[in-house]
């Protein structure tokens, strides 16, 4: 695979690389105490437009992906069930959790005004990202 000047990506000998997604939608969750169930509804609302087709050349270009920032992942149970229904349609990740933790071993700033859950929640926020910049 070559970049031509005009930006483009030219394949020279070999197989055809897999289509890369034109545009990833990425949603950050976490499990509610409550059991609130907003990714379950935001997955049904984006799937609504979303093509079912396999076929249609739009569903390659858009990727749906849902980035498990719960701690421990495997507690967050809207998710789990998110996964049963919509596992072939919605990719699902991980954060990186030595992400986060290298983040949050970051010493503080004295003077820092951000309190311990804010500093929390952009450390997995953190996390989050680094798990998408892992995705081929």
């Amino acid at each position: 695979l070559v970049r031509t000047e005009d930006g483009a990506d030219r394949l020279v000998g070999g197989a055809a690389p897999s289509p890369r997604p034109w545009l990833r939608i990425a949603l950050m969750s976490v499990g509610r105490s409550s059991g609130a169930e907003y990714l379950l509804h935001a997955l049904r609302a984006l799937l609504q437009t979303h093509p079912a087709r396999v076929s249609d050349p739009l569903r390659s270009s858009i990727e749906i992906v849902v980035v498990n920032n719960h701690a421990p992942p495997e507690a967050h149970s809207v998710l789990l069930r998110a996964k049963q229904l919509y596992g072939g349609r919605v990719v699902f990740v991980e954060k990186e959790a030595a992400a986060a933790r290298a983040c949050r071993a970051t010493p503080k700033v004295k003077g820092d005004v951000a309190k311990e859950p804010v500093f929390r929640q952009t450390c997995d926020l953190v996390g989050g990202l680094e798990a998408l910049l892992a995705m081929p």
